[in-house]
C-alpha cells in the first residue's frame, strides 16, 4: 500500500509475537507520519479501567509503575490493542498530589493511607541534607546556601513533574 511504513519481508519467518509487534509499529508511525495505515491504530486511555480488569484497585496502580505498566500489558494483550498508555496517566493522578502534599484528594476506593515507594520529603528531587553531605566544607552562609538549592530543587521538580505529565 503506497504511504505506509515498511512492514517486514514475508520472507523471513518471524514468531508471530514479533511479526504482530513489527506490524503495529508500522501502523503506528505510518499514522504519526499522517499517511495512511493499513487500519486505524487503537491506543485507548482507559487508566483506572486497566487495574480494575487486571484485578487490582486504583491506589496499587497509583502507587507502583509496575503494577500499572502491568495492568496496561494485560489489557493491551488482551484486547488486541496496538499500543497502550502506561504509568503516567494512572501512576500521576496518586503520586504527584501525594509528594506535593495535597491534603484534599485521594485515591478512589482506599482509605488507607498510601504506601511510599521512597524516602525523600515531599516536592523535592535531592533534598538538602543528602546534597550538603557531597559538599567541601563552607566558609560563607549555609543558610543562604541551603535556601537557595531547596529553591532549585523545587524547581527541578516541578520541571520533571511538568515533563512527565506533558509527553
Amino acid at each position: 500500500m503506497t504511504g505506509t511504513a515498511a512492514m517486514p519481508s514475508s520472507e523471513i519467518a518471524l514468531p508471530p509475537a514479533e511479526l504482530r509487534y513489527q506490524q503495529r509499529m508500522a501502523r503506528y508511525v505510518t499514522a504519526m507520519r499522517n499517511e495512511k495505515p493499513d487500519m486505524v491504530p487503537i491506543r485507548p486511555f482507559v487508566a483506572e479501567f486497566t487495574a480494575k480488569y487486571a484485578g487490582m484497585d486504583c491506589q496499587q496502580v497509583t502507587q507502583d509503575y509496575r503494577l500499572a505498566f502491568d495492568a496496561a500489558v494485560r489489557c493491551a494483550e488482551d484486547f488486541d490493542w496496538d499500543a497502550a498508555v502506561v504509568a503516567n496517566m494512572v501512576y500521576v493522578w496518586g503520586t504527584v498530589p501525594q509528594l506535593l502534599g495535597t491534603k484534599y484528594l485521594a485515591v478512589p476506593e482506599r482509605t488507607d493511607p498510601p504506601k511510599r515507594i521512597h524516602d525523600r520529603p515531599p516536592g523535592t528531587v535531592v533534598p538538602w541534607p543528602v546534597q550538603r553531605a557531597k559538599m567541601p566544607e563552607m566558609t560563607g552562609d549555609e543558610q543562604l546556601v541551603q535556601k537557595t538549592w531547596d529553591e532549585i530543587d523545587a524547581w527541578t521538580y516541578s520541571f520533571v513533574w511538568h515533563c512527565v505529565v506533558s509527553f
